[in-house]
């Protein structure tokens, strides 16, 4: 998994980040917006994943380890600094 600052979610912006932090032939999983597709003019693949909405969306067995990752590095960051708010 990469975190990474992007200007926001358009084909431009997300073409500029697959060419510059992705090797070409990797498998990219998005949440099916379209601007993801963009990752193909850099050589990967795109696999869109498309859930439910809200509670049900998170409780997915697919993201079990996303949450657990974005959990971690939340709570490394306000551990770190406690005067962030999220």
């Amino acid at each position: 998994m990469q975190l990474r600052t992007v200007s926001g979610f358009r084909s431009a912006e997300i073409e500029r980040y697959a060419k510059t932090s992705l090797e070409v032939g990797s498998i990219v999983v998005s949440d099916g917006l379209a601007c993801f597709k963009a990752v193909e003019k850099a050589g990967c693949h795109p696999i869109p994943f498309v859930s439910e909405g809200g509670c049900k969306g998170v409780e997915h067995p697919s993201f079990k380890w996303v949450n657990t990752l974005l959990g971690n590095v939340k709570n490394a960051i306000t551990g770190t600094f406690h005067s962030v708010s999220l």
